[in-house]
This record gives structure tokens, C-alpha cells and sequence, in this order.
């Protein structure tokens, strides 16, 4: 509980203490006021401290003016006696989050009263008291409210007026479900006024007030009950009851105990419209008949939490929306930047992700379809590419190993060969290279030693191993001088039955290479 409800409760249980230590001046005497303010309340014996429901309650107990529904504007009229006219006007504004606002006009007044010296009448004047209220309540949790009400009274007599300025201070919990209990104290900085040499002072009031609203006998019939405990200053204790039946959304019945006499009303709703009549039984005078009529204004607090929240999500959808609309504008120039780049990979992930904030966007889709397929016809054509690169190696591997095969078994031409063929798909193969290198110097090495095997052959006489050298230095070299010089002149020496029967000796040993270089 906040300061402002400690003090407002503390100041409602200090004043009782006050209450009833001095009967001086007129302090004893009871307001005009206390007929009460409403047709419907009046009905139920003036019980309404704890009750909180309409605008009258900006008189009763300002602690209920948070607990309103519905911004509520209320009129009262009732004779009373000779001609004296009671009227009350009210108005009452829950204001969600701030509290509730009321105001209310009460007046009480006579005309045409004779003025009368030494008994002769020399015309007539008028007697009335007004007060108007200004209150505000404010609820400290859910439970419990609390109330304070300024008012300001003036007092009229013939040519004579004074004014007066007081206060009233209340509050209300919410017990159990439907019951509430109520305090007030009226008049806890009491008005003061003077016609001539006469001062009256409004007397305190202090209010202990219990309710018991919306209880359902019947889906049809609901029921609501109000007690309240009054004592003002110096008088003995009032006690106010009333009972209410409301049959369906149209009619309320009521009845009450007002101090001394019995009153009893009804109530008739016609959508935003109320009529109201309370008829009270009087002592020694005329019995009183009451009327009042309210007028529901604008949404009820339901309404307006509703509006509230509705709007309150609207807002929210629009944050949302807004905030999808960015993160899928921000993704997009993202996105696009990618794809003027070629960055198909980044592009495509950005356009996923805009699409998540706009799954509708034709464009996007679009655009995503285009990537995938661009996608699609690479990731084919990169397969192609493996698929004939895997294929080059396998044949540059095959190439390579079948020259490693004749550069073993010293078939150096042939081998050199295949290695052309690697190098024209593959001009910078090491592998090839640096077998080529060793083929070339191998090569080299055994031209040079054939050459001297050919030239010592044919100068020792040995014709057929000369002639075997020469021809294999012109197989790995078939420009060599030396070798073709040397050649010529064994063949000169030579007798060519001698080299046939050399050449079919070999053939007879299976010597077929050497045979045929014979023959």
C-alpha cells in the first residue's frame, strides 16, 4: 500500500477519535444531505458506502468511483415537505490506470415562505443549500481503493448567502469475491457557515458499510445485499440496509431500512438508460417519492481494456511486421549484392532468408529458382570435368607407365614417344619430365658406348658385333655418321652368304631381333 493510502486511512480512523468529543455549536446537527444522493441507493435504504456501483457514489464513499464500469452521469428529484425540493445531479469516470473522477450538485430548497412583522406579511423569500463535490479514487492493488472528496457548500436565507469549504475521505476492499466492506467519514474538514450572527457547521459522519453484490440465484434472477452502521457526532447509531432482485438485464427490485422507516424502489434498464424510483415512508409528514434517471456514457472499462489490448496487439503486429519487412529488405539488398557479384552460394543463403520474412515474394522465388538451376547446370558440368579429368589421368597414368616399362627394357625411342603424347595434354608433368630426362641422358649414355662397340668391332674384325653396335646406335640415333660411315664399311667387307647364314642361326636360336637386323 502506497503513502497516499496509508495516510487516507489513517485520517478516516484519526477523525473517528474526534468524532464525538465536542457537541458544541450546531456540530450535533444532521446535514440536509443526509437524504442521500439517487433513487436507486434511496431504494435500498441509503446503504451504499460499500456498494460503489454507480455515480452516486461520489457522494457515498469517493473509494468507489475506481470500481465504476461505465462512465455514468445520474439526476435526481424528489419533494419532501411543503414544497421543498430535493434535487442531486452526479457524474462518475473510471479512468483505467489513474483512478476514478466524480462530481456531483446537491441542492435542497423552499420558496414562497411568507415574511411576516408584527404580524403582517410583507412578501415572501427563499431558503436553499447547495453543495457541489469534486472527488477522486484510486485503487492501491486489486483489493482495496481508497477515496477523498472536496466540496464546497453555500447556505442561502432571504438576502443572506455565506460559503463553506469541507472534505470527505473513504475507502473500500474488496474481502471475498463478492463481499466489500466500506468506511467513510464525511465532513472531515466540515464546512462552516454564518447567516448573520447564527454559525452552522456540517457535523462529522463516519460510515461502516458491508455489500454483497452479484450473487446468482438463477441464470435469470441475481441478488445483491448492502448494511450500513452510521453515526453522526452526538446522535446514536443509524443503521442502513437494502436489498436488491434483478430479473434478467430489464428490472431491479428493491428494499431497504433508512434509520427510522422502510423504503422500497425498482429500477428499469433500457439499454444505455436507467429509470429509477424510491419511495420512502415518512413520520408525522408525507411519504417521499423519488426519481432518478442515469445515462451509461461511452465503452465500459471492459470495452476499453479490450481496445486496449486489441490495440496493444495491433502495435505489437505492426513492430512485428515492420521488423520482418527490414530484416527481409536488409537480407534482399544483401542478396543482390552477392548475385552481381557471382557469389551464387552467399546470394542464394540471403534470399532463403528474405524469402523467410516474405514467403509470398514471386520475385524472390524467382530469383532463387534462376540460382538453383545456374546451380544445378555447374555442379553437371564440374561432374563433366572430374568426370574427364579423372579420365586424362587415367590415361596420362597409363601413357607414363607403359614408357616406364619400355625405358626399362631400353626401348628409348618408343618410350620417348609416349611421353610426347603425355606432354600434349599435360605440358608441365613433372612425372614425365624427369622420366624423359633420365630416358634422354640413358639414351645419350648408350649411343655413346654402342659407337665405340662399333668402331672397335670393325677395326678388330669383328663384323657381326660391329655390326650389331652400328645398328644400334642408328636405331637410337638414325642420323649418326659415325655409326652410318662404320656400317658401310663393314658392308663392303662383308660377304653377304656369310651374313645369311649368320642371320638364319640366329633365327634358328630364337634370336629373332638380331636375325633380322642380319637379314
Amino acid at each position: 500500500m502506497n503513502a497516499f493510502g496509508r495516510l487516507v486511512i489513517i485520517a478516516v480512523l484519526a477523525v473517528s477519535a474526534r468524532a464525538y468529543s465536542s457537541d458544541s455549536g450546531n456540530g450535533g446537527r444532521e446535514s440536509l444531505f443526509s437524504l442521500g444522493s439517487g433513487a436507486a441507493s434511496l431504494g435500498m435504504g441509503g446503504a451504499f458506502t460499500a456498494m460503489g456501483r454507480d455515480a452516486s457514489t461520489v457522494y457515498y464513499n469517493p473509494a468507489g468511483l475506481p470500481w465504476l464500469n461505465y462512465q455514468e452521469f445520474t439526476a435526481m428529484h424528489a419533494t419532501l415537505f411543503d414544497g421543498t425540493l430535493y434535487d442531486a445531479a452526479s457524474w462518475g469516470v473510471p479512468l483505467i490506470g489513474v483512478g476514478g473522477l466524480g462530481a456531483s450538485f446537491m441542492r435542497v430548497g423552499t420558496g414562497d415562505i411568507i415574511r411576516r412583522a408584527n404580524f403582517v406579511n410583507e412578501g415572501t423569500f427563499r431558503y436553499a443549500t447547495w453543495q457541489f463535490l469534486i472527488g477522486y479514487g484510486r485503487k492501491l492493488n486489486n483489493a482495496v481503493s481508497v477515496g477523498g472528496t472536496f466540496k464546497i457548500v453555500n447556505q442561502s436565507l432571504d438576502n443572506q448567502s455565506d460559503y463553506g469549504l469541507g472534505a470527505d475521505l473513504g475507502m473500500q476492499a474488496l474481502v471475498y469475491r463478492g463481499l466489500r466492506l466500506g468506511l467513510a467519514a464525511r465532513n472531515v474538514a466540515p464546512p462552516m457557515l454564518q447567516l448573520d450572527s447564527t454559525s452552522d457547521q456540517m457535523p462529522l459522519v463516519l460510515v461502516v458499510g458491508l455489500s454483497v453484490q452479484q450473487v446468482r440465484l438463477s441464470d435469470f434472477i441475481g441478488a445483491a445485499a448492502a448494511f450500513d452502521l452510521e453515526k453522526t457526532a452526538s446522535h446514536p447509531y443509524a443503521v442502513r440496509t437494502g436489498i436488491e432482485f434483478t430479473l434478467g438485464r430489464t428490472l431491479a427490485l428493491r428494499g431497504g431500512y433508512d434509520r427510522t422507516n422502510f423504503s422500497f424502489g425498482a429500477g428499469v434498464f433500457a439499454g444505455r438508460l436507467k429509470f429509477d424510483y424510491a419511495y420512502k415512508i415518512m413520520d408525522e409528514i408525507e411519504d417521499s417519492h423519488r426519481l432518478s434517471l442515469s445515462l451509461l456514457l461511452g465503452p465500459s472499462i471492459a470495452t476499453q481494456l479490450e481496445r486496449r489490448e486489441l490495440e496493444a496487439q495491433r502495435r505489437s503486429t505492426r513492430m512485428y511486421e515492420d521488423e520482418r519487412k527490414r530484416q527481409m529488405t536488409a537480407n534482399r539488398q544483401k542478396a543482390d549484392e552477392f548475385y552481381r557479384e557471382l557469389r551464387l552460394d552467399s546470394a542464394l543463403t540471403y534470399y532463403q532468408r528474405a524469402l523467410a520474412f516474405d514467403e509470398k515474394n514471386q520475385e524472390i522465388i524467382g530469383t532463387i529458382a534462376a540460382i538453383e538451376n545456374i546451380q544445378r547446370i555447374k555442379a553437371e558440368e564440374e561432374a563433366r570435368i572430374r568426370a574427364a579429368e579423372q579420365e586424362q589421368q587415367q590415361t596420362l597414368r597409363a601413357y607414363f607407365d607403359q614408357a616406364s616399362f619400355l625405358y626399362d627394357h631400353k626401348y628409348y625411342p618408343a618410350a620417348l614417344d609416349l611421353l610426347n603424347l603425355i606432354f600434349e595434354i599435360d605440358p608441365d608433368n613433372a612425372d614425365a619430365r624427369e622420366l624423359k630426362g633420365k630416358i634422354e641422358a640413358a639414351e645419350s649414355a648408350e649411343i655413346v658406348t654402342a659407337r665405340n662397340q662399333c668402331v672397335t668391332a670393325e677395326r678388330e674384325g669383328r663384323l657381326l658385333d660391329a655390326v650389331d653396335a652400328c645398328n644400334r646406335v642408328l636405331e637410337l640415333a638414325p642420323g649418326d655418321s659415325v655409326a652410318l660411315q662404320t656400317r658401310q664399311q663393314i658392308s663392303t667387307r662383308m660377304d653377304v652368304t656369310q651374313l645369311l647364314r649368320r642371320g638364319i642361326d640366329l633365327y634358328n636360336q630364337n634370336r629373332m631381333a638380331e636375325a633380322r637386323r642380319q637379314f
